[in-house]
């Protein structure tokens, strides 16, 4: 037997309910009910005008009760005559209701697969670009980029950053590649702080769900997924985002297929900078070698020609090197050479390039630097390295390590590399023959 109880109201109450068709419970008054099976109305007693509605599940019919509870007759007959009638219309609703609901249903599912479809679709798109980054030659921070944007086209996402592994302090710091506002979160976590730290600690993937039912205080607003990278089993980095636009129940295993592409991708880009590095690089000093400073000069005297500016060239070597060699073993004289290019360095502006020409001798561009100013920074040197407190200094023949140098400037001195080379050095050998420990600047030839 299916029924459906009806709870009844004031008259003020069936007044004001009685266009709305509402579907609701009303707790108060007394109640009424039908017998669908027997096709009749029961009620009790109630004082008052009370109504009631039938709660099947796709339609409702108003009962009007007079001040004795008896059912008024144009409502009964309302119910006797037209109930079965009405009744078996509604059930045919209903199936029709159930149909419409099911195919609803079926379009979001289909929706819902499109979108995922195309997603995938968009992802192997990406995974062959990503391919060809792999096989090139690329840089750390154009890796970092080149991740970033991946990560944005397969997730698009409000907030995207790659957070770089520092060995040295154990800690991971937001890139420069950022996408979007941190809303006020940390731009540098510690290893197991914060989900970002987390990630980097169990080297897994959390989303920020997770994380705090794993009982962890989270205080920050982004990320909301975040992704160590990894290089066989080695930590890179963690890559974290955070208003995703359109999520997805796989989106934590795209993010894993993305991290892991980082991974080999900015270890390859590591690989290839360090390569570079070396490749320009003295293995001792640490300074740019003398094929690089050659290369770089041929540039800047290009572009000193083509907008009429300066260009300085500064070169020194170790005052009797080789009796500090002789005398404390060529172990101390590489330690010297290391010490004294680290000294010139922290000295010497970014935009010059610092370089081991051979053996005991340095050499330094100075862009856009003329003599005389140039000059002032070779004092700047020889008086920082004469006073420097080197190991074994008093063995020397004039009780310092000390420096001589020559300086040569372009136009004034001449207008090719090999030439102003040549005069700098030249400049150098006379300060030797005038003792040692002084800068001579180089003269400039006159045709006669």
């Amino acid at each position: 037997m299916r029924s459906a109880v009806i709870s009844g109201t004031s008259k003020e109450d069936y007044t004001r309910y009685r266009y709305q068709k509402s579907r609701r419970f009303f707790k108060r008054g007394t109640g009424a009910w039908f017998d669908y099976s027997e096709k009749r109305v029961n009620f009790k007693y109630s004082s008052g005008y009370i109504f009631g509605f039938s709660l099947r599940e796709d339609f409702c019919m108003e009962l009007l009760f007079d001040g004795n509870g008896r059912l008024l007759m144009e409502a009964c007959l309302l119910s006797g005559i037209f109930l079965s009638f009405f009744y078996g219309h509604k059930k045919g609703e209903q199936v029709s209701f159930d149909a419409k609901e099911k195919i609803n249903n079926l379009e979001n599912q289909i929706n819902n697969l499109t979108s995922a479809n195309n997603k995938y679709v968009s992802f192997v798109i990406k995974l062959s670009d990503a391919a060809k980054f792999l096989s090139s030659n690329h840089s750390f921070e154009e890796a970092v980029s080149s991740v970033t944007r991946l990560v944005e086209d397969v997730l698009p996402a409000d907030c995207i950053g790659l957070y770089m592994y520092n060995r040295a302090t154990e800690s991971l710091k937001l890139s420069s590649g950022f996408r979007g506002e941190t809303n006020g979160s940390k731009k540098t976590y510690l290893i197991g702080e914060g989900m970002v730290g987390a990630a980097a600690k169990n080297k897994a993937l959390l989303s920020k769900e997770t994380y705090r039912n794993s009982g962890a205080n989270d205080t920050d607003c982004y990320p909301e997924m975040v992704a160590p990278i990894l290089f066989k089993d080695e930590l890179l980095g963690v890559i974290g985002i955070g208003g995703i636009k359109k999520p997805h129940a796989d989106d934590k295993r795209l993010l894993s297929i993305v991290a892991s592409i980082a991974g080999v991708a900015l270890k390859n880009a590591v690989f290839i900078d360090d390569a570079r590095k070396e490749a320009i690089t003295d293995p001792l000093t640490k300074l740019y070698n003398r094929r690089f400073f050659f290369q770089k000069a041929s540039e800047e005297l290009v572009r000193a020609r083509g907008y009429s500016f300066p260009l300085s060239f500064f070169i020194f070597d170790i005052d009797h090197f080789k009796h500090y060699n002789d005398s404390n073993g060529h172990p101390e004289g590489d330690k010297l050479l290391a010490s004294m290019a680290s000294l010139v360095s922290d000295i010497t502006r970014k935009v010059s390039i610092l370089a081991r020409y051979g053996g005991e001798e340095f050499i330094v561009l100075l862009p856009n630097i003329d003599k005389e100013t140039a000059f002032t920074y070779a004092e700047r040197v020889r008086r920082l390295i004469e006073d420097n407190h080197f190991p074994h200094k008093e063995k020397q023949p004039l009780g310092v390590i000390s420096i001589s140098g020559g300086i040569s400037e372009f136009p004034t001195d001449g207008d090719t590399l090999e030439k102003l080379i040549e005069l700098a050095d030249t400049a150098l050998y006379r300060s030797k023959e005038d003792g040692r420990n002084r800068i001579t600047k180089s003269e400039p030839i006159h045709n006669s």
